[in-house]
This record gives C-alpha cells, structure tokens and sequence, in this order.
C-alpha cells in the first residue's frame, strides 16, 4: 500500500500540467500493454479455436438471441460489486466507484492474486480516502469471500464424493464441520469489534500500534452496512450462478438443476481458493468445467465453451472497459469522490 501512496504521489503533479504529453504517453503504452495481455490470456485459453466454433454452432442451432441475457446479467453483476463498495466508503458516488470496480478488473486480469485491483479502485480516490477506500474493499472481498465458501464448500465436498474423488466419510465429516464452523465466522464478520481490541490490543509495542493505525478503519463499518454487503455479495453470487445455468443450456449441458447448482457452486469454490496467476487460472478453470460437466455427460469443448464465455462475459468484456477508464484517469487531488 505504501508503494501504491508513492506511485500516486509521483504522478499527480504531472496530472497538474495541462496537456502533459508525457503522462498521455504512459496512459496510452499502459493501455496498449493490458490490451495486449488480456488478448494473450485470452489466446492461451486450450481449444479456443474449437470452443469458438462449437459456441457459434450452437448459436445458431438456438438463437443468438438466447446469448443476450446471460450478456445483460453483467450489468446487475457488476452494479452489485459497485453498490457494495459505495456501501462501505460514504461520499463516493456510484459513476465513481463503478469506473474503479471496472480500472480495478482490468489490472487484475494482469496480476498475480488479482492484487492489482485494488490498486485499480484506488486510483480513482483522492489522496485523504485511499486507506478508507483499501479497506472498503477488503470488507467487501471478504463478504463476497464468505458467500463462496459458504455455498461451495459444502458442494465440493458433495462433488467430490459423487465423483469419486473423495471418500463420502471424509465428505460427510467436511460438511459437518462447516456447517459448525461457518455461523460463527460470519458473526465474527458483522461484528468486527468483537476482535478489534484482540487485533490491536493497547499492550503492543508502539511502532506497532502505529504501523497498524491506517487499518483502524476496518473496525468502523457497523453491523448494519455489513449485513447490507453481506445481502448484495449474496445477490451477486446468484446473478453469476444464472449466468452460468443460461451458458449451460445454450451449450446443450443439462445436469439437473440441484446438480447445475452443485457443480457451479463446487466450480466456483475451487477457483477461489486455488492461487493461482491469471492466464494460468483461466486454463485450470476450463479444466475443472470438463471434469465437473463431463461427470454429467458433457463434452470437453462443450465445457470449454460455457466457461470461456463466462469469462469473457464477467471479465474480460469489463476490462476492455476498464482499459478506456484507465486511460482517462485523472490522479488530481479532489475533496470528494
């Protein structure tokens, strides 16, 4: 974070000058050089070519039109992402914060972790709301986190057993701990003074205590606006979950809909917890989609198909905008957001 505080404290004074040719130059080589990486990821993607033409083949077998509403849930998607984030940073305004949601999906196509898309969201902020804004979206992270571990752990453990890759006794035990485990992390989550002190206790050396004093803020959301982001992490969750059911049917793969649900929630679950880089991920990601829908007779470029296009839908169609953003972006200090 630190390091981010100085990068934008190196360019906002070139952003002072009218015209800055300089800083155009490194707007436009910054945009040029995401573009490129997203294409690469995009190219490196196994059986593209396949998958493209098999998609178009189905396209045209069901309607194009079927392929819109998948493509419109985007915009509650990310509303939702946005809204959450106003939530937890006051003052911003939604056009705003969704620039940032959209600057942050761009860079974190490109980096490992994802980390860079919390320098994205950051670079839309004034100088005075950066910590307030990291911290935003780390308890905003954290809410979409507990929705994904709270339907995908259960239904990888199930998955898992059905495909016999783990033992149902080792299954059974998983499930029943999370069903003990998981209410109490999410009370720990709306009620982050509950551990506050035990985080930041008074009797830590001072240079500690001060080190840590920028994350104070975390403790400062009340119970209320997180169970509002808790609410919308959950409403996110199923607008992603009926995409993925609507690229199923359109890819004639059809588990039933306890099983859709099962392996999307499995699915997703996995790619959240595996740390993986970004053009790696993609291809473990198509992986896991042929092992979970070929369990229910799917073919291979069938699935390939449904999760690249989720992924092009979700993600890469984003940062493509997220690119144009960040090459408009303004470093400027503001008093509001």
């Amino acid at each position: 974070m630190s390091r981010l505080s100085n990068l934008l404290d190196f360019l906002r004074p070139f952003h002072t000058i009218p015209g800055s040719r300089a800083v155009y130059l490194i707007q436009a080589l910054l945009a040029a050089l995401l573009l490129w990486l997203l294409f690469q990821t995009l190219a490196n993607q196994p059986d593209l070519t396949a998958s493209v033409e098999r998609l178009a083949e189905r396209i045209q077998q069901r309607q194009a039109w079927m392929l819109c509403w998948p493509v419109a849930l985007a915009a509650p998607n990310w509303a939702l992402e946005t809204i959450k984030w106003c939530t937890l940073l006051p003052g911003i305004g939604f056009k705003t914060a969704l620039r940032g949601v959209l600057a942050g999906t761009s860079l974190s196509l490109i980096t490992p972790q994802r980390i860079g898309e919390y320098g994205g969201r950051l670079l839309v902020l004034p100088k005075q709301r950066l910590w307030d804004g990291l911290n935003a979206k780390i308890a905003g992270n954290a809410a979409q986190l507990l929705v994904l571990i709270g339907a995908g752990a259960p239904a990888a453990w199930i998955m898992g057993t059905r495909m016999q890759a783990i033992p149902s006794g080792v299954a059974h035990a998983g499930v029943a701990i999370h069903i003990l485990l998981f209410p109490a992390i999410v009370y720990l989550y709306l009620h982050p003074a509950k551990w506050a002190a035990w985080i930041r206790p008074e009797r830590w050396p001072a240079w500690i205590i001060k080190r840590l004093e920028p994350l104070k803020t975390l403790f400062w959301h009340p119970t209320e606006a997180l169970s509002r982001v808790l609410g919308y992490a959950l409403l996110r969750y199923i607008v992603y979950t009926a995409q993925y059911v609507l690229l199923l049917q359109i890819m004639d793969i059809r588990p039933s809909a306890t099983d859709a649900v099962l392996g999307i929630a499995a699915l997703f679950f996995w790619q959240t917890v595996l740390p993986l880089t970004p053009i790696v991920g993609l291809a473990v990601r198509a992986n896991l989609a042929v092992w979970v829908w070929g369990h229910f007779g799917a073919s291979a470029v069938d699935a390939l198909a449904a999760s690249l296009l989720l992924w092009i839908i979700n993600l890469f169609l984003p940062a493509l905008t997220g690119v144009a953003i960040l090459f408009n972006v303004r470093f400027a200090d503001k008093t509001n957001a």
